[in-house]
């Protein structure tokens, strides 16, 4: 028999004790090969802030597109299902592209969407897109679920993003990290 032990997050040390645990567990003979996530994302939900973001998805009637780098992971996308996050579908993966282009080539499929907010802690040009932006030290605050589901109810027009320097930091920071993918 072969086992397969996956290590959702990236730290070779944490996977070398999952094999040094499982080693004495399996049966003889059995082939135990080791995996240890390619991307550095923790897979882990703050039960909060998901019942925030569950909350803004009901109150607003609505769905969900995976942006996040998850959504590149099989990992991923199977922890976002294993604690809940209600999604239907994931942007493309336009390693070359910025995060604008992906949610935009999303949208083109489809045109049935007439209003939608991006939430993300970090800003790939997406100067131009209806953005509702947390710090990733925070996530989805309060004052920030309660403007996205404003805006998602067609109550106002107002976004709330990180200022404007930081956002050109993370821009230029997103350029040199697709540059490397």
């Amino acid at each position: 028999m072969r086992i397969l032990v996956l290590n959702p997050n990236t730290s070779a040390s944490i996977t070398e004790r999952l094999m040094q645990a499982a080693r004495p567990a399996a049966a003889p003979g059995t082939e135990l090969e080791a995996l240890t996530a390619p991307r550095g994302f923790p897979y882990i939900v703050d039960p909060g802030l998901l019942a925030r973001y569950l909350h803004l998805v009901a109150s607003t009637d609505a769905k969900t597109v995976l942006l996040s780098t998850w959504r590149h992971d099989p990992a991923g996308q199977w922890s976002a299902r294993y604690y809940g996050v209600p999604f239907f579908d994931v942007i493309p993966d336009m390693p070359q592209n910025s995060r604008r282009d992906e949610i935009c080539a999303w949208l083109q499929g489809h045109p049935e969407v007439r209003r939608y907010a991006v939430i993300d802690d970090e800003d790939d040009e997406l100067d131009d897109l209806p953005v509702f932006q947390p710090s990733s030290k925070t996530g989805l605050t309060a004052e920030i679920a309660k403007a996205a589901a404003a805006y998602l109810n067609g109550e106002t027009e107002e976004c709330l993003r990180r200022n404007w320097f930081v956002r050109s930091c993370q821009n230029l920071m997103s350029r040199f990290r697709r540059k490397q993918s």
